[in-house]
């Protein structure tokens, strides 16, 4: 197994490996919102303009999409009560549509 070089891909997985060590081990220090944040928006925009190894079509582009929001939710406070919804619509949307791509 080698390592994947392209940059949206690996802040990707620092965010989810992050935040899934977050949520399950309760894990909170100074900054993990913040470093979460940057590691959302940074990826996101990476995957949207970046060559990466997912399917170039509508799931990779709506996961980018849904790690902008993520990002821009705690940027902008104001989004975050009205986004909830939207973030888990699109989520489970570009999952389902990541593993159906071929």
């Amino acid at each position: 197994m080698s390592i994947n070089k392209n940059p949206g891909l690996l802040l990707l997985a620092a965010y989810l490996i992050l935040s899934g060590l977050a949520a399950l081990v309760n894990l909170n220090f100074n900054g993990l919102e913040l470093i979460l944040t940057l590691l959302a928006l940074v990826s996101g925009i990476l995957l949207l303009v970046g060559h990466s190894r997912l399917p170039a079509g509508i799931g990779r582009i709506m996961l980018a999409v849904y790690l902008l929001l993520i990002g821009l939710q705690v940027v902008l406070p104001t989004l975050s009560g009205s986004i909830g919804l939207l973030l888990g619509i699109i989520a489970l949307v570009a999952g389902l549509l990541i593993l159906l791509e071929r």
